[in-house]
Protein backbone atom coordinates (compact mmCIF):
# COMPACT_ATOMS: atom_id res chain seq x y z
CA UNK A 1 0.00 0.00 0.00
CA UNK A 2 1.73 2.94 -0.79
CA UNK A 3 1.01 6.51 0.71
CA UNK A 4 -0.99 8.98 -0.33
CA UNK A 5 0.33 11.93 -2.61
CA UNK A 6 0.67 15.03 -1.20
CA UNK A 7 1.17 18.25 -3.15
CA UNK A 8 4.08 20.78 -1.77
CA UNK A 9 4.36 24.04 -3.09
CA UNK A 10 7.82 24.72 -4.46
CA UNK A 11 8.75 27.51 -1.98
CA UNK A 12 8.35 25.21 1.25
CA UNK A 13 10.32 22.29 -1.34
CA UNK A 14 13.70 21.38 0.98
CA UNK A 15 16.44 24.08 -0.88
CA UNK A 16 19.86 25.22 0.07
CA UNK A 17 22.23 28.04 -1.86
CA UNK A 18 25.40 28.05 -2.08
CA UNK A 19 26.40 25.01 0.37
CA UNK A 20 29.63 25.03 2.78
CA UNK A 21 30.19 21.31 1.42
CA UNK A 22 30.02 22.81 -2.46
CA UNK A 23 27.84 20.17 -3.48
CA UNK A 24 24.33 18.38 -2.59
CA UNK A 25 24.02 14.79 -1.96
CA UNK A 26 21.64 12.89 -0.11
CA UNK A 27 21.98 9.53 -1.12
CA UNK A 28 17.94 8.73 -0.19
CA UNK A 29 18.70 10.07 3.06
CA UNK A 30 16.04 12.16 4.51
CA UNK A 31 16.03 15.71 3.13
CA UNK A 32 15.00 18.17 5.60
CA UNK A 33 14.00 18.07 9.10
CA UNK A 34 10.46 17.31 10.29
CA UNK A 35 10.60 20.08 12.77
CA UNK A 36 11.35 22.66 9.22
CA UNK A 37 7.98 21.57 8.01
CA UNK A 38 4.29 21.31 8.15
CA UNK A 39 4.04 18.57 5.17
CA UNK A 40 3.78 14.77 6.00
CA UNK A 41 6.87 12.93 5.78
CA UNK A 42 7.77 9.12 5.40
CA UNK A 43 8.88 7.00 7.81
CA UNK A 44 11.66 4.95 6.43
CA UNK A 45 14.49 6.03 5.75
CA UNK A 46 17.95 4.37 4.70
CA UNK A 47 21.21 4.35 6.81
CA UNK A 48 23.67 7.38 6.12
CA UNK A 49 26.27 4.50 4.80
CA UNK A 50 25.63 5.34 1.49
CA UNK A 51 25.44 9.54 1.81
CA UNK A 52 28.57 9.16 3.79
CA UNK A 53 30.25 7.44 0.61
CA UNK A 54 29.49 10.08 -1.52
CA UNK A 55 30.44 12.57 0.77
CA UNK A 56 34.07 11.35 0.84
CA UNK A 57 33.85 10.56 -2.95
CA UNK A 58 33.47 14.36 -3.53
CA UNK A 59 35.12 15.85 -0.71
CA UNK A 60 37.46 18.57 -1.72
CA UNK A 61 36.96 18.00 -5.48
CA UNK A 62 36.69 20.63 -7.74
CA UNK A 63 36.34 20.25 -12.00
CA UNK A 64 34.36 17.12 -11.44
CA UNK A 65 33.46 15.89 -15.39
CA UNK A 66 30.68 13.83 -15.88
CA UNK A 67 33.09 10.30 -15.96
CA UNK A 68 33.71 11.31 -12.33
CA UNK A 69 29.88 11.95 -11.67
CA UNK A 70 29.20 8.09 -12.98
CA UNK A 71 31.65 6.79 -10.65
CA UNK A 72 29.83 8.14 -8.20
CA UNK A 73 26.75 7.10 -9.04
CA UNK A 74 27.96 2.96 -10.21
CA UNK A 75 30.03 2.88 -7.04
CA UNK A 76 29.35 -0.08 -5.03
CA UNK A 77 32.03 -0.01 -2.05
CA UNK A 78 30.40 -0.01 1.03
CA UNK A 79 32.74 0.59 4.08
CA UNK A 80 29.90 -1.15 6.61
CA UNK A 81 30.27 -4.34 4.06
CA UNK A 82 34.45 -4.55 4.41
CA UNK A 83 34.15 -4.88 7.94
CA UNK A 84 31.91 -7.35 8.28
CA UNK A 85 33.60 -9.29 5.90
CA UNK A 86 36.78 -8.51 7.50
CA UNK A 87 35.04 -9.75 11.15
CA UNK A 88 33.26 -12.42 9.09
CA UNK A 89 37.08 -13.84 8.32
CA UNK A 90 38.37 -13.20 11.47
CA UNK A 91 35.83 -15.29 13.27
CA UNK A 92 36.24 -17.98 10.48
Amino acid sequence: MSPKSIYIPFDMMPNAVDPPSGFLGDGELRAWSTEKTIYPDRDEWVDPYRAERIYKMLDGRDGLTPKDMLAVETDVYSEMDQQMGQRLAYAI
